[in-house]
């Protein structure tokens, strides 16, 4: 089932996003009391802080590698889930974000 998870950013803007909800090992008949769109927590940009600190990560990675390469491309999705909250995923349909990185020698 499709659920929708709202972040307010600190300016009031509200963003919706659509994630897939995971499995919760019951099942119901009949009309299940579910909300349609859970409030998040924290701000979209907090929630996407992941990235920075992906992105870091990869980059001493491939700082401290001996025989750097000239120029590196990093793709990796973005998902977000209603129970988990904003995991790296597998880049396609399965993402909600797509990011790609990419650094060359000056």
């Amino acid at each position: 089932m499709r659920r929708h998870i709202e972040f307010e950013e600190e300016n009031g803007v509200r963003i919706l996003v659509e994630c897939e909800d995971r499995a919760r090992g019951s099942v119901c008949r009949g009309e299940a009391k579910v909300p349609l769109i859970e409030r998040s927590s924290q701000t979209f940009g907090e929630a996407m802080k992941v990235i920075g600190s992906v992105t870091e990560a990869l980059w001493r990675t491939i700082s401290g590698v001996k025989h750097a390469p000239t120029e590196c491309e990093v793709t990796f999705g973005i998902k977000i889930t209603s129970d988990v909250g904003v995991l790296i995923a597998s880049t396609g349909a399965e993402a909600n974000i797509e990011v790609t990185l990419k650094w060359g020698k000056d």
